[in-house]
């Protein structure tokens, strides 16, 4: 047998090497792939158990769950009570009686608590011609709504009742300027069943009244609920205004709040010569900043919501009726 080269055996070894790394490498990438399709294949069918709802939460995940459904209904259980109990609802109670009695045993009395309220609390109220304060409610110092107004005109009242408590509560009201609300006794009413509105109109007059708010009371989702609109104006400190929303967040009503503007009564910045003239001679603890302490003057408009329980049929028809007339 004829012996091989140097450079024979050299090339012979080196394929051999060539062959044991190649095989060696086929062996490790195959091993990789077929490990890479096994959690490919884990993760589709983890995939499958999810899509057909099989998941099961851990202990732990359905502990945290409840923690949260429990806290979420004790958010919701006072107004559930507010809207869905009879016993608590005080809208739902009220009934009608003869205009005159209601206006001296309703109106004058709570008119006059108010204005007690009012004068503990420092508020100063508007004077009109006759010296008393209506809240909203001047025109019946003389005059005398209709019958089929007592209703509405009841719930307006107590609106109001409730809403300048939670004013005369906040502190720091210097002044209530007006307060506006919707002629509810007129008839206005904008009543929506379907998404279209018709504004139903018995006369409407006093459309200049200062107290008269350019609003219609709003029946609404086929008689579940109305809104009938209010809207205070008062002077106050910063403060006040942020206590008031909040007293009307959590008022016995339900009451929402479309919206708020505000004036200060600081319209230009003080000069320099001013400060100077304003700390000489005081003693630091007497000393007040230039800015944080003027008054606000705000106007904040907001709806009174009273949950009807759905209109009968006969009521819509007759709603219907008389739209068309």
């Amino acid at each position: 047998m004829k012996n091989l080269s140097k450079f024979q055996i050299s090339m012979i070894i080196a394929f051999s090497v060539v062959l044991v790394l190649g095989v060696a490498g086929w062996w490790y990438t195959g091993t990789l792939r077929a490990e890479a399709a096994d959690r490919m294949a884990a993760a589709n069918t983890d995939k499958l158990r999810l899509q057909r709802a099989e998941y099961v939460p851990s202990a732990g995940t359905v502990a945290v769950l409840e923690e949260k459904i429990a806290a979420i209904g004790q958010t919701l259980q006072p107004l559930e009570t507010q809207v869905l109990d009879p016993e608590s609802d005080q809208l739902a109670r009220i009934q009608t009686m003869i205009p005159t009695v209601w206006q001296e045993r309703v109106l004058r009395k709570t008119v006059g608590e108010l204005r007690e309220l009012a004068a503990s609390s420092n508020i100063k109220l508007p004077l009109n011609e006759g010296g008393l304060y209506f809240f909203g409610f001047d025109r019946y110092i003389d005059g005398t709504p209709q019958q089929d107004a007592i209703v509405l005109l009841t719930k307006q009242l107590l609106a109001v009742q409730k809403a300048f408590q939670a004013l005369a509560a906040a502190g720091g009201v210097r002044e209530l300027n007006t307060i506006r609300r919707a002629f509810v006794e007129e008839g206005d009413i904008q009543h929506s069943n379907t998404g279209a509105a018709t504004v139903l109109n018995r006369g409407g007059s006093n459309k200049d009244n200062p107290e008269r708010l350019q609003r219609n009371r709003e029946v609404l989702d086929n008689g579940l609920y109305e809104v009938i609109p209010l809207e205070f104006d008062f002077t106050g400190d910063p403060n006040s205004l942020r206590q008031f929303l909040n007293g009307l967040a959590s008022a016995e009503l339900l009451y929402v709040v479309r919206s708020v503007s505000t004036t200060t009564t600081n319209t230009q910045s003080p000069r320099f010569s001013e400060l100077k003239d304003q700390y000489d001679g005081q003693d630091r603890k007497d000393r007040i900043p230039a800015f944080g302490r003027e008054l606000v003057k705000a106007r904040v408009r907001f709806d009174l919501v009273d949950w009807l329980g759905g209109a009968k049929e006969s009521e819509t028809e007759e709603t219907t009726q008389q739209a068309q007339r």
